[in-house]
This record gives C-alpha cells, structure tokens and sequence, in this order.
C-alpha cells in the first residue's frame, strides 16, 4: 500500500542539463543582457543624480524667498506693535489707516487685525465688520495669552472668522502701558501667493512644494489640495528621520499625501521655524531615461532573442516539467495540511470500499490510529440496522449513478460504543470520466443527534399534554352537561304543568335557576378553552341591530324585573340599522355585561346606549347601571382570567371570573377596547367599541322569518342511550306534536332509516357498540334518498374539533345539551322545511312573500335579476383556488337565503366549509350545478310573476 506521499516521492526526476546547447546560449545572452542592463543602469543612476542636485538647488532659492517673505511680514507686524504700545489705540481711525497703508506694502498678506486681551478685534485693514469678532478661541491667541514671549508666532492654516478664507496667520504680542498683555496683532499670510509662486518654478505634474512649520503642520502645498492643508506630516520620514539628523538634505520618499515616490530636498530656516521641501516625482524624472533604455533594452533583447531562439523549446520543456513537479509537491503539502488538522475524518477509498487513506482524525472519531483502518471496508463496522441503506447508498456512487451522497448511520468505535456519525462522499473519477474511488468526510454528530431525540421527545410530551387537556375538557364537558341536559329538561317540563303549586313552582324555578348558571360555567370554561386554543373565529353576516339589542334586552328583562330594576335602551341617531358582523359574539358580550349589571345592581336601574364615534366611525355600547360599585385600585383586575375584584363577591353573586375576560378577548378580535369607569358604591360604567361596517343595500334586507316552534308534524328517529336523556328528549317531542321512534346505538339507527323513512334522525355521539359517528358514515354511505337524511346530532360534545369531526362524519348540525326546546324545535322546523321543499334550488313560498311584502315587488326583482348573475359566475367547480370557491360560495349563503332559497343557502355554506377545510369537494360541485339549474329557473318563474302581477289590467 502506498500513501500520496509515496507517490509524489516516486515521480521522475528530470536529469540536469548543464552542457546542452540551451544552457550555452542562455549564458551568452545572460552575459550581453548583464553588461547591457549595467549601462542602462548607470543611465538611470546619472539622471537621478542630476535631478537630486536640482532639487537641492531649487529647495535653497525657496528658503531664502520664503525667508524674504516672512521677514517682510514680521517688520510690518513689529511696526503694528510699536505704533500700538506707543498710544495709537487712542485714535481708532488712525490706527485703521495706518494699518492700511502698512498691508499696502506687501501683497502676500492679505489683511491686519488688531485684537484686545479678551480676543476681540479692535481694528483690522478691511472695511466695517457685518458683526463683532472674536478670536480668543485661536491657538495663536491662546499661545501669546499664555507666553510671554513676544516672539513672532506662526499658528496653522485656518479658515479667516473676517473673510472666510484659508489663511497663515502670523502673529506678535503686545502689551499694555502697565506691561501686562494687551492683545495680539495678526497678519494674515495668503496661501495663495506662496501657490502661484510654487507654480511657475516647473517640478513637474506631480511633483510638489511644501511651506510646513517645525512642528510638522503643513502650511502651503503646490498642488492644491484643500483637504491637505493644516494636515499633520510629524511622522513622515521628513520629520523622523531627515530634520533630527541634519537642517538640509535630500532623500528619496513615498508621499503620504498621494503616496507618489518622489526626490525631496529640504531645508529648515534658521531665524523661523519653518521648513520648506521641494520634491521631483521618480517616475517624471526618468521619463527621458526611460524612452533610452526602452531603446536599448530592445536591442537588447533582440540579440538576446537571437541567441536563445535555439534553446528555448527545450528550457520550455523543463520549465514545464519543474513546475509540474512543484505544483504536485504544493498540492500533497496542502492537502496534508488540511487533512492531518482537520477535525473530520477523511478517508480516500477505491470502488471497492476499501480505503487507502484515512487522516488523524480517525484517534479521536473512531478511536483507531489511521494506519489501523487502510486496507479495512467501512461497513464491518456500521450497526446491523443500518447496513441496508447504507450499502444501497455506496452502491450506487461507486456504480456512477450519483457524484455525491450524505448517510448519517452508527458506527462502532475501537471500544465496542456506537456513535452517530455523518458521512458526506464524493465520486472521484480520471480524466476520462470513469470512476476511480471516493473521498469521505466523517464526523461524530452524537450529541446533535441525542439533542434532536430530546426535542422530538418535547414536542412529543407536550402534544400529548395538550391532547390530554382536550380530552379533559370534553369529557368534563360531556360529564356535566349529560345529567343537565336531564336536570333543566324535566324542570322545564315540571314548569309546565299548571297543577305546581306556589311553592313548588318556586322550588323547580330555582332548580331551573342554578342548572342554567352551572350551564354558563360550563359555557364559560369552553370558550375560555376555545381562546387559549386560538380557535375563537368570527362569523360576519348581515343582522338587524335592533332586533339584535331587543333579543338580548329581552333575555335579562325578567331577572330585572324581580328586583324592580328598570332596563333603558337608547340606540343614537347615526347608528346604522344593518351591519356586517358575529351577531352571536356581539351579544354574548352584551348579555354579559347586562347579566353583570343586573346581578351587582340590589335596585335602581341599567341602561344600555350604543352610539358611532364620529373619529373612528366605529360603534359604541355602554352599559351602566346603579349599583354596589367597583373601588379604582381594583379594577385592573376585572378583566383577567378566574378573577373577580375579592373573595366576598364570588360568595355573594357567584361567576367563574372568566365572563369579563372572554368579553374582552372578543372585543378585541373585532377590532375594539373594552373599559370601565366606576367608584365604589357609585355604580358602574362598563364600554366596549367594536369595528362594524354597514351593510350594503343588496344585503340589507332581513332573513326569512324563523319558522315557528308549532311547525307540521315532522317523523323523527331518536337515538339516544341513556334512558333518562332518551324519556326527556321523547317528552318533549311528543308534546310538540311529532312522531317519534326510539333507537339505542347506531346500529339500530342503521336499521331503522332504511326501513322507514323519517323527516329528521337526532342522533347522539357517544354510545356503546356503534357511535353517532360511525353509524352516520354508515347512513351516508346508503344508496338512495335514505343516505341524505338530515342528521343532526344531540350531543355534549361542542368543543371546535368535536364540532368538525361531526361534519367530517357526515352530520348536518348539532343541537348541544343540555338543549332548550325552542332551540330543538327550531332545528326541527328548519330540516322539515328543507324536506317539504324538494330539490335543492327551489323557493321557500312563505319567505319570498315576506321579503316581497317588506322590499316591495320592484326591488324584489331587481334582487333576483342579481342573483341570477351571481349563479351565472360564481362557484365555478373548473377553479382550483380553494380560496376564491370559499369566497363565491360566501357571497352566495346571504344573497340566496334572503330571497327564501333556503336549500340552496344551506348548500353554499357546505360548499364554502368544505372548501376551507379541504375537504372532497366533487359531490357537493355536482349538488351545485343541479342546484343552480333549479334556482335560475325559480327566478325566471318568480320574476315573469312579477311582471304579470305589475301590469295594469284592462
């Protein structure tokens, strides 16, 4: 077995070639190109030279024009000084004409100014100032405040507070008749004049002419640069190097400034510290040197080309052959590199798994020194369960059928422990294509595979949490609302007998009082659930306002009325009569709150008002009422969960505490607040805003009237087992009027629809042997019009999921127990209804009649026109998007139900529900289009009607 190693170590080495004719004619022309290149040479050294000796030259003319320069400024400045101790502040407009006359002899300072001891200019040489100046804030200022050296100060450049230009300043002390400081003269040194002058002096494009202090500030600089001046060079060679050792010099530099290479001569004055440099750029000065050699140098080069013309293909050769040789040496060198530091282990195998090279990683993956595992396969240690998969896998990359693979399997270490590992493999193949092994890159993945069985675990503990909280509260649920649907069944049917006397009517009525408040605990912990679950969702229909606030009103009248409390409704002008919204969840939240007015008011009265806030367009209820009161500190606490304002009025009034939370919960689902405002022993004001929209014409007209309780006779197969729910349920019925047959589980039911017909099976869920669910799956799946018998389920089971399965099921609706008799008689009368009407499209007679009586028999007809067109569009069954059917079908359940198309309404609804929960759609599709065919020939009937009925006769 060899490694990579070995193999590079093995390639042939290529013999050297020292009397070959190539290496002859390399030496000739190495010796001309050596001589030659040493002229060229001293070319280049000579002209570097000669421009060292012009820019020292030039560098010594500047120092002696910037001393002039300075010099002539300095005189004028001392003069100031003189003329200023010698009494001329007495008179300031001669101060200001001398100092114009003084700034008039030198055109390089472009202004004087004369400034107190607190900094504020006394004179200057240019007309009135716009505004007062102060320049105590100036280091030049701030240094002869401080000095009292009277010595001329050069500051850096800085932007004129007078003029607003870049300026030198150059400045003296003076000082007051007592010999304390007076103030400070500045003459104000023009970058500019120094620039033009540094122009025409010809360094060059890029060379440059530098003024800087000793300090190392950049004073004047040629090119212009305004985001160089003030600039501070001290760490330039300049200043580090060349100053310390000698006042003059010359050097050769990079520029920090543009980082061009350039010859800087430099030379410092002795009588000011100032410094100027003057610099020549490389590459400018060989410009002249540059065109000769590249003269030469071609010349060159051809004789060197003539020469070496023999020998090159051969040097090619062995260049070639060197490179190649330093390349495979450069590639083993890196890839041991990276191999034997890797983390992961690397493993190069053949086609037969069997591997040639593992890195040191192998100590600490596998427990195994790499030289243990060449010439091993990987699968004699790979767990028995894993082998399969694992060896499909290989198969198929060492059989070409894929370049790369990722396994994540068991693997046992040298110790006999299985690990998890990850495997990522890629196919190697020659130049050709074909495959000639693998690369594997492996690494220990147990701890991430241990943390993600500890997350599945979690995930695991709590859906089965969250399921076991569900199945709690149904079976609370079912528990409790069994024996009270029993319980407030025979006391509703005890209040019906007029034989009770006083005292017992008052016993059943209390009876019938606390089974009805533990029903609202039950309905209160159920939809408390409900919110926890996020599974709270609003149903937006169209609803009368009034009709609404007369229901709910009408509810808590009589419990008002026995404690003399007088109930007011005012509804503002404004309110709108019809909205768009969950009439169910608007009133449960006002019959909360009214039950809570009611229940904490001992006498007195409770007002309802609803108002439109005129900002917001959204709709307001308040609720007061005169009653015991709620302190201010406690209220924070009324609308959270299971909490009431103290223990004594849970013993006195009773609740759960969850009434006012779920309230809230729902306000703010339709996008509102909730409040109060109250004062113990004052009353209370409970509010609440809600987002509804007006609803529009078309969809303003009311339902169909609900059908009375005292509908026709209807024959009804009840299944029930219990026997007490089953005689209650059976009572009931019979006193209604209805013929009743009794079944006992769902295989009795299965029995009875098919050998009678019935007009409504009432089915309860959970019972022995076959369930409610079972054996309406059973029922649909029957040929015939016995398999679309309406089935409605009585049952305690009204949690949302419960609810789903038994639409899932197949059932039509539910009635929840404890059920009230109105509400079963209505459903009653509603599926009878839908029986008596025959095929589904068809007009209910009595609803038409009642719409056309409230709208008018023109507006009737344009709303049929209207629906026509909707039935002509909507509910396209060749439509894929679920979400637009859903829309369709929601738009048609109002626009049908309002002119009596009761079965057709009742169709959509099923269409839309199953659209959402994506349900099999193709039946109900197929209902639709016979539906439709019916219902547009119904409006041509209706609508021709109409007409006759609207012509005038003769």
């Amino acid at each position: 077995m060899t490694s990579l190693s070995a193999w590079a170590a093995g390639l042939p080495r290529r013999p050297r070639l020292l009397g070959s004719p190539a290496v002859v004619a390399y030496l000739a022309a190495a010796l001309m190109l050596s001589i030659g290149a040493w002229q060229i040479w001293r070319g280049r050294e000579a002209a570097l030279a000669d421009a060292q000796a012009d820019t020292r030259n030039l560098a010594r003319s500047l120092i002696q024009h910037t001393a002039r320069s300075i010099e002539a400024a300095d005189l004028i400045l001392s003069g100031v000084v003189d003329h200023i101790e010698s009494g001329a502040l007495a008179d300031p407009a001669a101060l200001k004409a001398h100092l114009q006359r003084r700034l008039a002899l030198i055109t390089h300072v472009s202004g004087l100014s004369v400034q107190d001891a607190q900094g504020d200019w006394i004179s200057d040489s240019l007309g009135e100032p716009a505004m007062p100046i102060n320049s105590g804030d100036r280091p030049y200022f701030v240094h002869h405040r401080s000095t009292p050296s009277r010595d001329l100060h050069i500051d850096a450049p800085m932007q004129s507070r007078r003029s607003g230009r870049i300026i030198v300043p150059l400045s003296r002390r003076w000082n007051g008749p007592d010999g304390r400081f007076g103030g400070v003269v500045v003459a104000s040194l023009t970058p500019g004049h120094f620039q033009a002058f540094y122009r025409d002096l010809g360094v060059g494009e890029r060379g440059s002419i530098a003024l800087l202090d000793a300090d190392g500030t950049l004073l004047v600089r040629h090119p212009y640069d305004v985001r160089t001046v003030g600039r501070d060079l001290s760490g330039t060679d300049l200043f580090r190097r060349a100053l310390p050792q000698a006042r003059s010099g010359v050097f050769r530099a990079r520029s920090s400034l543009d980082g061009e290479e350039r010859i800087v001569a430099y030379e410092r004055l002795d009588a000011y510290p100032l410094v100027v440099t003057v610099a020549r750029s490389v590459p400018e000065t060989l410009t002249a040197w540059r065109d000769d050699a590249l003269i030469d140098g071609l010349a060159l080069t051809i004789a060197a080309t003539t020469l070496c013309g023999l020998g090159i293909g051969l040097a090619r050769h062995q260049r070639r052959i060197a490179e190649a040789e330093r390349a495979v040496r450069a590639s083993e060198a890196r890839f041991r590199l990276l191999s034997e530091h890797a983390l992961d282990m690397i493993v190069w195998a053949d086609l037969d798994t069997v591997r040639r090279y593992v890195s040191p990683a192998s100590r600490e993956v596998l427990g195994y020194e790499p030289e243990a595992l060449i010439g091993t396969k990987p699968l004699d240690r790979v767990h028995p369960d894993d082998r399969g998969g694992w060896a499909e896998m290989l198969s198929d990359l060492t059989g070409g059928r894929r370049d790369t693979a990722t396994s994540r399997l068991r693997y046992r270490r040298q110790d006999g422990a299985y690990i998890w590992v990850e495997a990522k493999y890629r196919l190697l193949r020659d130049a050709a294509g074909a495959p000639t092994g693998y690369v594997a890159v492996v690494r220990d993945v147990s701890e991430r595979q241990r943390h993600k069985e500890a997350l599945e675990q979690a995930a695991e503990a709590a859906e089965q949490a969250s399921r076991a909280k569900s199945d709690f509260l149904a079976s609370m649920s079912h528990e409790i609302r069994t024996p009270l649907n029993g319980i407030l069944g025979y006391t509703e049917l005890l209040l019906d007998d007029a034989a009770l006397s006083e005292a017992q009517r008052r016993q059943a009525e209390r009876i019938q009082s606390a089974g009805s408040a533990l029903l609202t605990i039950v309905d209160d912990l159920l939809d408390f659930s409900k919110i926890e679950a996020g599974q709270i969702d609003l149903d937006l229909q169209p609803f009368r306002l009034g009709a609404l606030i007369d229901n709910t009103v009408s509810i808590i009248r009589g419990a008002a009325g026995a404690k003399d409390i007088a109930v007011t409704v005012t509804v503002a002008p404004g309110v709108p009569a019809v909205l768009v919204g969950d009439h169910g969840r608007l009133r449960q939240i006002l019959l909360n709150l009214l039950n809570n007015a009611v229940k904490f008011t001992p006498a007195g009265a409770v007002t309802l008002a609803v108002t439109r806030e005129a900002a917001t367009r959204m709709l307001r209820f308040t609720v007061a009422d005169t009653g015991i009161g709620i302190p201010e500190e406690l209220q924070d606490r009324l609308f959270q969960r299971f909490s009431q304002v103290d223990g004594s009025i849970r013993r006195r009034f009773g609740g759960t505490g969850l009434g006012l939370a779920i309230s809230k919960t729902l306000v703010e689902r339709m996008g509102g607040t909730i409040g109060v405002e109250s004062r113990a022993g004052a009353g209370a004001t409970f509010w609440f805003t809600v987002a509804l929209d007006e609803a529009e014409t078309e969809t303003a007209a009311p339902a169909a009237p609900e059908t009375s309780g005292e509908a026709a006779p209807a024959d009804l197969l009840l299944v029930e087992d219990l026997e007490i729910n089953r005689e209650l349920a059976r009572a009931v019925l019979e006193a209604a009027g209805h013929r009743v047959d009794l079944a006992v589980d769902g295989v009795e039911a299965v029995r009875a629809v098919q050998k009678r017909a019935y007009d409504l099976v009432l089915m309860d869920v959970q019972m022995p042997g076959m369930d409610g669910l079972t054996a309406t799956r059973h029922i649909r799946a029957l040929a015939g019009p016995v398999g679309r018998v309406p089935i409605v389920a009585m049952t305690a089971n009204i949690l949302p999921e419960q609810v789903a399965a038994l639409r899932e099921a197949g059932m039509d609706g539910h009635v929840g127990k404890p059920f009230k008799r109105a509400d079963l008689a209505a459903v009653i009368a509603r599926y009878r209804a839908k029986r008596a009407e025959g095929p589904e499209g068809r007009v209910d007679p009595a609803a038409f009649a009642a719409v056309r009586d409230l709208l008018g028999a023109e507006r009737v007809d344009g709303l049929l026109a209207l629906l026509a067109a909707e039935l002509a569009h909507r509910v396209d069954g060749t439509d894929p998007d679920r979400d637009r059917l859903a829309l369709d079908a929601h738009a048609m359940v109002s626009a049908a139900g309002i002119l009596g198309f009761a079965n057709l309404s009742a169709l959509c609804r099923e269409i839309e529900q199953a659209a959402r929960e994506a349900h099999d759609l193709g039946p109900l599709l197929a209902r639709f289009g016979a539906a439709r065919r019916t219902a547009l020939a119904e409006i041509a009937r209706l609508r021709g009607a109409e007409r006759r009925l609207q012509e005038p006769t003769a």
